[in-house]
């Protein structure tokens, strides 16, 4: 929901929040499908914070996260976790926003799908940040920076290269 497009997609999402909410409450309910509901929340847990509906986003999360079947799918859990650990950083909850990011982490190194590690370590490195914790810091960025450029991702590039400078501070 970032980038050029993301006002107009919060937007549509304004328009269609009440058919979101049914889609996730369908998700965690037992006739549900958690993976449908963690995917979609990956994709959409932005409007959560921006529209200042973070309570209600993370209790969604949590809820997905929570619910039978949701270990099954390894990348939508992923997308899961990273919703429930923005939410939680949003919340000033970095506890939580640590333990869904560590949780994602090792996930993604379970798929060895290096954009997912790079993600995961980008994330978790702000953990570190909020901590106080340069060390930590420093190794999840340049991490991640090694597998953006690996990527040859140069907006992802800049990001983690913008975090390490964070551990000087």
């Amino acid at each position: 929901v970032l980038g050029p497009t993301g006002e107009a997609i919060l937007h549509r999402l304004d328009h269609e929040q009440h058919n979101l909410r049914a889609a996730l409450a369908w998700s965690a309910s037992p006739a549900g499908d958690p993976a449908l509901g963690l995917r979609i929340l990956g994709l959409t847990w932005r409007w959560f914070q921006q529209r200042a509906h973070l309570r209600e986003g993370r209790a969604t999360a949590r809820q997905l996260l929570d619910a039978p079947g949701s270990h099954a799918d390894a990348r939508a859990r992923i997308a899961g976790l990273t919703a429930d650990g923005g939410i939680a950083y949003w919340m000033d909850d970095n506890d939580g926003a640590r333990a869904s990011y560590q949780e994602r982490l090792v996930l993604a190194e379970s798929t060895g799908d290096p954009r997912l590690i790079a993600d995961a370590n980008y994330d978790l490195g702000f953990t570190s940040m909020v901590a106080g914790d340069a060390t930590s810091l420093l190794a999840n960025e340049r991490l991640a920076l090694r597998l953006y450029e690996q990527l040859g991702d140069v907006d992802s590039i800049l990001r983690a290269r913008q975090a390490t400078v964070l551990a000087t501070f």
